[in-house]
């Protein structure tokens, strides 16, 4: 993972701890896929690791330690087990995957 310093909102959020200031590399889209499938040079490689994602474009939602034993609002304990299935949509999709059939 590569880090940055924090924009104003992650400043806020990540404000403790040895790497307090600091935040993912966010990438837009477009540059998503320059980073894949581009052949990067020094100087392209330096304005993507100069790249900051303004606050407006991030939003955020609270988390909750599973190293806490104090139950989330909903009463579920933090390490609760979580059946993910098929919610998760695949990279770049939309909607989640379709139960795949079998040939057999």
């Amino acid at each position: 993972m590569i880090t940055r310093h924090a924009n104003d909102k992650m400043q806020w959020i990540h404000n403790a701890g040895d790497n307090k200031h600091r935040m993912p590399l966010f990438l837009t889209p477009e540059m998503e896929r320059a980073w894949v499938l581009d052949d990067l040079g020094d100087d392209d490689m330096d304005e993507f690791f100069h790249f900051e994602m303004p606050s407006d474009a991030i939003a955020h939602y609270p988390v909750y330690s599973i190293r806490s034993r104090k139950p989330k609002p909903t009463g579920i304990i933090p390490n609760a087990y979580y059946e993910w299935g098929k919610k998760l949509p695949v990279y770049g999709q939309e909607e989640p995957p379709q139960e795949q059939i079998s040939l057999f």
